[in-house]
């Protein structure tokens, strides 16, 4: 795995980059992200109960494993025009990265802040959609942040390539949920995870319907500015799983 340029939970910038980037900590109370973990792997709960003796195990054994737990890249996000993702949903991310060993991330959203964000914060491959009125930072940011590594970060123009994603993030109000589906849905792995934008509830309820043709589980959540529901494929071990 590469170094990163963080190193825990009060990581700071190393001395090599410039101003532009700040590591910043966001404080997460352990039983809110517990139960934002808990609310989608490790089975659904209503989000003010306690945390069980395993998920206790589980949120430790996490914080272990990702050593940038709770870090966002706050240094950036003045740079772009859109509201970018809350600091919550991007730790979530992170997080579920992590605690189920993702490898291929999709990213299709206005701008490249989630992209960059999770390139450098999971160490994953991540594919983000370019498309037409991007808002791109990648050359500035690389520039003041030498010490930045984004290597595993592509930028593509179609998603054509044979690749099967265990994570795709869409976090755009121009999506067709449908189309989407339709185009990528064969492309995430049995044990992945869509994570979906939607404006209000009522266009929620436009899109049930939609997931149910698709066989699809669902669980809406909110982050600050951000509605989002979780999409999983209805697999014969998820079912057992929720069982």
């Amino acid at each position: 795995m590469n170094k990163s340029i963080f190193n825990g939970a009060s990581s700071k910038i190393s001395d090599g980059a410039r101003i532009g980037l700040i590591a910043s900590v966001v404080v997460i109370m352990a039983i809110a992200i517990g139960i934002v973990i808990a609310s989608f792997l490790l089975r659904r709960k209503y989000m003010n109960q306690m945390l069980t003796p395993e998920e206790k195990v589980q949120l430790e054994k996490l914080k272990i494993e990702n050593p940038n737990y709770g870090i966002v890249l706050s240094g950036i996000q003045d740079l772009y025009k859109h509201q970018v993702i809350a600091d919550y949903l991007m730790t979530y991310i992170i997080n579920t990265i992590y605690l189920n060993k993702y490898q291929n991330i999709m990213v299709i959203d206005n701008d490249d802040y989630a992209a960059i964000s999770i390139a450098s914060l999971s160490y994953r491959n991540v594919y983000a959609l370019e498309a037409d009125d991007y808002e791109k930072h990648y050359d500035k940011i690389t520039q003041d942040n030498p010490t930045l590594d984004l290597s595993k970060l592509q930028y593509i123009n179609n998603f054509s390539q044979d690749i099967k994603f265990d994570l795709m993030l869409w976090i755009n109000h121009q999506i067709d949920v449908k189309s989407y589906l339709s185009l990528y849905l064969d492309k995430l792995n049995d044990n992945g995870m869509i994570i979906l934008e939607y404006t209000n509830k009522k266009e929620l309820e436009l899109y049930k319907p939609i997931f149910a043709s698709y066989n699809l589980r669902y669980e809406p959540s909110h982050f600050k500015h951000k509605n989002v529901v979780f999409l999983a494929k209805n697999t014969k071990n998820n079912n057992e799983a929720t069982e």
